[in-house]
Order: structure tokens, then sequence, then C-alpha cells
């Protein structure tokens, strides 16, 4: 997210000091945006090894207490079978997916942990002490074993079963906490192959096989309820679109049950949030103009507002008991904000019939604040980390916006900045280098020392002296940058790509504008593998699979291509998020 932060105003006193630390910061963000290697090789040599039982054991109650609720890829009763079979098993790739499985519950565990002791520690005091080296250590070295999964991730496709599926949707996660957006999309549409050739990607209601065991049906629902999830914010963070039909059935089924009922209503929210996504950010979305998108745009926002009506108790921000209910209303609550404020983007500050879009950020900004401060020995922060990871940070560049180009802002939106931007800081401090994590929270430190010093030039200047104008503080211009359009677009992700999002035009402006030369997208690299092997362990998917493994020039390792013909190709630059090209960078929205 590239924003291009300018003044020239010729009337203002140190008008050549702001202008220094706009070109400065504009210079720092455009850096974010440079092409990196998806992760970086574990190259001691090892191999995945699974974590001791005795350490998986004692991880298995905080994580279903911690983590499990928000993201439910295992049952409690489920993963102690997999420990149970795990030693009986002689099976080589049941043993490896759930060494997989076993060292990212371990992970996800200590991370929730860890933010934990963070959150509250920060409460305690205005200066949190800093991170604990032996945690931080421990943590990482779950996460270099996670790395070595990558290595060879494709031999998790050689046996696909339900719990390879696990394996694969529980390294997404870590992918989301730790990794790049291109190393979580990789796995992802691996993930999703795999659902598809076990019968799980097509949903349907349970044949009486399934009735006569609760629990195994339930688990199905809930995988199938994650990767719905997953596959959002895949969406968002790459622009990668994956088709998983059926999403309606699968809401329907969860609210049969008590236990999943909450489930069923975030599905809902999910539907809402595909049509944003598809109406507003898709290529046929961005090719239509500004105007067609602001009336689309109202007419999503209308259906989103007619959801949140029908559930006023689950999204009152004012309630907050601190049980697991009021946390997970929470996390609704926070989707829903996120998802407002993608479809209140496009609509232009004067139209009629929509929540000002500032109302929206504030809203959002409150939300992670008070979940980040909350009182609660579950620990629900790992959760938060996850909502940062799935959704652009529109509700931070607003709120930005809104400071930097305004004569006078309250502490309170100051306050919700400082906090959101410390919150990421700490989800970061595990984050690889190119993990999406780690450079929105570069982002927000480049946007918090530019507004705290702007504060402080407006504090000390006289007010007779200062623009009278709401806007000419700083003027934020779109000025095209010379370089190159998109590069040849290789596909992966096999016939589960239904759309990309890669576009030339902002969904604002509608201005077409050239990007930065970037590198194409490289997999996560793997090792020599014979093609025949793979290929033959894709004749267990169904006949719709037309794919094929081929090498792509000169990159290493091997990736899934789309068989059927005319199918639509996902966008495969790399670091999409933060690239001109994106349909949510910064540098592509009109803030005039």
């Amino acid at each position: 997210m590239a924003a291009i932060l300018q003044t020239n105003i010729s009337e203002m006193e140190n008008t050549q000091a702001r202008s220094t630390r706009a070109t400065t910061a504009r210079e720092e963000i455009l850096r974010l945006a440079e092409p990196y290697h998806m992760h970086a090789h574990v190259s001691d040599g090892s191999v995945l090894t699974g974590p001791p039982l005795v350490i998986v054991e004692a991880m298995i109650e905080p994580y279903f207490e911690m983590v499990n609720p928000y993201m439910p890829l295992w049952t409690k009763e489920g993963f102690r079978r997999l420990m149970e079979s795990d030693s009986e098993s002689s099976n080589p790739s049941d043993k490896r997916a759930f060494d997989v499985c076993a060292n990212n519950l371990v992970l996800l565990t200590l991370q929730a942990k860890y933010l934990h002791s963070r959150a509250v520690s920060s409460r305690a005091s205005a200066g949190a002490s800093g991170a604990s080296s032996i945690d931080m250590d421990l943590i990482r070295s779950f996460i270099a074993n996670a790395k070595r999964a990558l290595e060879n991730v494709e031999l998790l496709l050689l046996n696909p079963s339900l719990l390879s599926l696990q394996a694969l949707l529980s390294l997404c996660l870590v992918a989301q906490t730790s990794l790049s957006e291109d190393v979580a999309a990789l796995v992802f549409s691996f993930a999703v192959h795999v659902a598809k050739s076990i019968g799980l990607r097509h949903w349907t209601s349970a044949n009486s096989a399934e009735r006569t065991n609760t629990e195994e049906y339930q688990e199905k629902q809930q995988v199938m309820y994650c990767m719905t999830c997953l596959g959002r914010a895949v969406a968002w963070s790459s622009g990668l679109s994956f088709d998983l039909p059926s999403v309606d059935l699968l809401e329907r089924s969860l609210s049969t049950s008590s236990t999943t009922s909450h489930l069923a209503t975030r599905v809902s929210l999910l539907q809402l949030e595909e049509q944003v996504y598809g109406d507003l950010y898709s290529d046929e979305a961005t090719s239509q103009g500004p105007n067609a998108i602001g009336k689309t745009a109202l007419g999503q926002g209308r259906k989103l507002d007619a959801w949140a009506e029908n559930r006023p108790e689950e999204l009152d921000e004012g309630q907050y008991s601190g049980t697991l209910s009021g946390e997970l209303h929470h996390d609704l609550a926070v989707r829903y904000t996120s998802i407002r404020a993608m479809a209140s983007w496009p609509i232009s500050e004067d139209a009629s019939g929509s929540p000002s879009i500032l109302d929206v950020a504030r809203l959002s900004l409150r939300l992670f604040q008070r979940l980040w401060t909350a009182t609660s020995e579950r620990g629900h922060h790992l959760d938060l980390a996850l909502l940062v990871a799935s959704y652009p940070p529109v509700p931070f560049f607003e709120l930005c916006r809104h400071v930097l180009t305004s004569q006078q802002t309250s502490n309170e939106d100051w306050g919700l900045l400082h906090s959101f931007a410390g919150m990421v800081r700490i989800f970061a401090e595990w984050a690889d280098e190119t993990s999406f994590i780690k450079r929105l929270s570069r982002f927000c430190d480049i946007m918090i020392q530019l507004i705290n010093a702007d504060r402080e030039e407006k504090s000390s200047t006289r007010p007779e002296s200062r623009p009278t104008s709401v806007g000419q503080a700083y003027i934020h211009t779109l000025e095209p940058i010379p370089g190159i359009m998109a590069p040849i677009v290789h596909p992966y992700g096999g016939d589960s790509v239904a759309s990309s999002s890669r576009s030339t035009s902002t969904p604002i402006s509608g201005a077409a504008q050239l990007m930065h030369p970037t590198s194409d997208a490289e997999p996560v690299p793997l090792p020599a593998v014979s093609e025949s092997i793979i290929s033959s362990s894709l004749d267990s998917f169904d006949g719709v699979f037309g794919g094929r493994l081929s090498s792509i020039g000169d990159l290493e390792g091997w990736i899934v291509e789309p068989g059927p013909h005319g199918a639509p190709l996902p966008n495969s630059m790399s670091n999409f998020m933060f690239q001109d090209s994106s349909a949510f960078s910064f540098d592509r929205i009109d803030l005039g």
C-alpha cells in the first residue's frame, strides 16, 4: 500500500518541513511494495519433526480454549484420537500430516498465550514490558519447523484425507500470522484440491452414514467453515478467489446445532463479504467506472445494514461481558465493520443514504481497541491478529487521512490510531520480514510518526497562520509513477480459482494507472520431485480436475495450473496487498 503524500500549500508556515516529511514517508512506504521472496529457506538441511507428545498434550486444553473457538479446525475428541492413532500408524503420509498439525497446534497456542501476556502487561503500565526472549525463541523455533513443512508441502497431496486437509489449513493460519500472504494463498490452493479430492468442497447434507457419526460430521462442517473464512481472507490479501460452492447449504446445516449456530451467523456475513469483493473489487467491477461502482456500493451497504439490523444484540459494541459468547460477538462485529468499510470505500463523500466511512472506521478501530484491552483469562488475542491479517486496513488508513487533512482532530482519533498501531507492532514481533503483518506494522509506524510530527507542528503554529479550508494542510495526489503494466500471469491453484482482482484501474477514480515493474510471483521453493509421482497422486482427484503440474521457466518447484480452457487467472503478483496493481493499495484511492 504505497501512499503518496505531498504538500504544496504555499501560504503555510514550515511548508518545506511538511513536504520533506511527506516525501520521506512516501519513499519508505514504496519500499514496502518492493518484490520479495516468499519465505526464507530453513537451510540447516533438517526435516519436519513432530513435537513430543507430552508437549502436545499440555497444549490441547489451552488451544481449544484460546484458539479453536474462532477457527475450529479440530474437535478436541477428534484431535486426541489422532494422537492415539499416530503412535500406531505406519502410514508415512498420515504421520507427516499429524506432525504438521501437532506443530501448528503448539505454535498457535504459544502465540495466543504470548499475545495474552503482552496485552495484560500493556494494560498494567503505559510502558509495556518487552518481549520475552525465551518465549520468542520458542515461537520462532516452531515457525521454523512449519517452514520445513513448506519445503515439502507437496507431500501432503500424495494421500488426500481430512487429516492432510487440516494440516494444510493449519499451515494457512501460520502463514497469516507469521509468513507472507503469497505463502498462505499457495497453501490454501493445495487445501482446496485436497478438499475437492475427498469430496468436502462440494458440501451436501449429511447422509445416513454421517448421521450415525455426529462428531465426524461436525468436524467436517467446521473444517468447511474454516475453508470459507480463509478463502475470503486470501481473496483480500492476494487477489485470488476460490470457488467454494454451496455455502448457503453450509450455513443451514450449521444453524441446526446450538454448538455451531454462531458459525452459521458468520457464514451469512461471509456471503455478503463475497458479494462486496466480487461486485466492487473484481476485474469486472473495476471496469465499470466510479459512478457505477458507487451505486453498487450503496446497494451492498444497504444489504449489510439490513443484516446488522437483524442482529442488534450480537453487534452491540456497548455490551462486552468478557465471556466467550461476548468475545465471539465482538469478533463478528469486527468482521462486520471491516466489510462495511470496504463497501463504503467507493462511495463519494457527498452521497446520501450511507454512513460516513469515518464513522465506520472509528467504530472498527474502537472494537479492536476494546478487544485488545479486554480482560479475559481465555486469551482471545490471536483471533485479533488473524482478523488484522484477513482484511485490508481501510479503517486505519481512512482515519489517518482524516487526521492529516483536518485542521483540528480529536484526541480520541489519535488514541485509536496509536492503539491499533501498537497492537499490530506486537503482532509483528515474531513475523517474517516479508509477512503482511510485519509490513503493515511498518506502515502504521510511518503514518503515526507523520501524524505525531504534524500534531507537534500544528500545536506550535499560530491559529491565524493556518489554512482556512479543511484539507489544505495535506493534499494527497495519485500521480502515476512510470512503470509497466502487470506481468504475464502464471496461474496456480487449479480450477478452484474463480476470479482475479488484478486490475489497472482504481475502484474509486476509475482512471487507469501504470504499475511498478515487479517480478513474477515465486512459488514456495520445493525440493526436486518427479512430475510423474505428483501427477499420479492427482489422479485421485475427481474428474472435474483437469490440472497439471509444470515447471515455470527458471523458477524452482512445481505449481498446479488450472485445466479448464478460459478459466480466470489469479493475480500472481507478489506482495499483492501492497502493490500499486492491487485494488486495495492506498495509492489507488482518490483521496481528493
